[in-house]
């Protein structure tokens, strides 16, 4: 009796092996996460260590990255889909700035948004330049791929502010406000008809293009 029992075991033992298999192989792929991409211009480094040595500004604002100029934003997309816009973003702002550069005449230092990012912004000219150039991959994207900038980066909205952040909030103003009055004086040195103005010049071209990937915030 026992033999025949230990042979009916063996016998179903590859019945259950294979429904386990067919169970775990017929489970659907995990979906990749989402999140949102930063489409945005990357400062020169050489560019950056001059404005910062005209600023004064050393690492006490721990500036570990690039500056950059933030052009658009793209909400709930995965990673792998992000990759397969990549070119076409780029096709988008080589075809339209065709060799040229974007200039952002840095002429001030604020608070853009009412949250902790502390800010270079640009003269009147130098945004509108920049808006017309959000406005162009706003258009282009959507018409290329169906995907929107959000809502912070459309330019039908009228709420994409070119900005280069510098730092979070959180430094001490014993910090921050000789960062402002520095800045402050080079643009009076400006008005003077010296040299300044060259170094708060900051100069992007379409080979600056990159790609910032986000994870997704939590809301509760």
């Amino acid at each position: 009796m026992m033999l025949q029992l230990t042979r009916t075991a063996s016998r179903g033992l590859p019945l259950i092996l294979m429904i386990m298999a067919i169970t775990l192989f017929s489970q659907p792929p995990a979906l990749a996460s989402e999140g949102s991409i930063a489409i945005v211009l990357e400062l020169d480094p050489e560019q950056q260590q001059e404005l910062f040595e005209s600023l004064h500004l050393e690492k006490p604002l721990n500036l570990n990255r690039r500056l950059h100029l933030t052009i658009g934003f793209i909400e709930d997309i995965s990673t792998d889909n992000g990759r397969n816009l990549e070119p076409i973003i780029r096709d988008i702002i080589s075809s339209y700035m065709s060799g040229n550069m974007i200039h952002f005449q840095a002429n001030r230092i604020e608070y853009p948004f009412p949250s902790d990012v502390l800010a270079f912004r640009p003269d009147y000219e130098s945004e509108a330049v920049i808006k017309k150039l959000n406005q162009h991959l706003y258009n282009e994207l959507y018409h290329q791929s169906g995907y929107k900038l959000d809502v912070l980066t459309r330019p039908e909205h009228g709420s994409y502010t070119p900005h280069i952040t510098i730092c979070r909030k959180y430094f001490s103003l014993d910090v921050l406000t000789p960062l402002k009055d520095r800045l402050s004086f080079l643009i009076d040195q400006d008005r003077s008809g010296n040299m300044a103005k060259q170094r708060t010049n900051l100069q992007f071209s379409s080979e600056d293009l990159s790609f910032i990937y986000l994870p997704k915030t939590k809301t509760n």
